[in-house]
């Protein structure tokens, strides 16, 4: 039963979803908002069922690789599901929030969106990060590259280190979506630039680093 809750709970949310849109005094609704904050795309309002899809899908999805890793008796099961749940929420939160802008028929979003978007991302990475190390060596998640499928223990300190940089990226992104409620001109900027901070300490450095050790290994070996 456990493997249907999150696909139970993605039908039950495209049922509110239309009961919502069907209340809507509105029939045109903002779908999509560029850079600037504007609205740039305006359509039917019954369009946003079709992103109520996207957790049906990602629960679909979960559903058989659960099934399939369940036959497979994988140890890393109880990691996905953590990792799995943190980012279905994150997905959750997202969705929602975008929604209740657009049944409100905001032309335009406040700067103070992409503060708190670099503030929901900077906690769920975090959490995420909080989980990395805890990965055995397998082929669905984690910094799969050669080096670190090559050899266990390049995969072990290899995700110690993207464990410990992508917690110190997460703060790094949750500080920048702070300083865009300060400095709202630069908000976007700020957002964009936590994101790199997170994906160099995250996954480039993690990635230079895998390499160095199985090259050490493999001139020991």
């Amino acid at each position: 039963m456990k493997k249907f809750v999150y696909l139970i709970a993605s039908i039950i949310n495209s049922g509110i979803t239309a009961l919502l849109l069907y209340m809507s005094p509105y029939v045109i609704l903002p779908m999509h908002y560029g850079i600037n904050g504007n609205a740039d795309r305006y359509a039917s309002k019954w369009e946003i069922m079709i992103y109520t899809l996207f957790p049906i899908v990602i629960s679909i999805i979960y559903l058989i690789y659960s099934i399939i890793i369940e036959k497979k008796n994988s140890k890393n099961q109880k990691v996905m599901d953590k990792i799995f749940f943190i980012g279905f929420v994150y997905i959750f939160v997202i969705l929602w929030y975008m929604m209740a802008l657009s049944l409100q028929c905001k032309p335009h979003l406040s700067n103070s969106y992409f503060a708190m978007f670099a503030v929901i991302m900077g906690v769920m990475l975090m959490l995420m990060s909080n989980f990395i190390p805890k990965a055995r060596q397998n082929n669905f998640f984690g910094i799969r590259i050669k080096a670190t499928l090559s050899s266990q223990t390049t995969w072990n300190k290899t995700h110690r280190l993207a464990g410990v940089l992508g917690i110190i990226g997460s703060l790094a992104l949750m500080i920048c979506g702070i300083l865009g409620v300060i400095f709202e001109s630069i908000v976007v900027y700020l957002f964009l630039s936590g994101i790199g901070i997170y994906f160099i300490l995250g996954v480039i450095i993690p990635c230079i680093y895998a390499n160095v050790i199985a090259k050490k290994e493999k001139n020991n070996g």
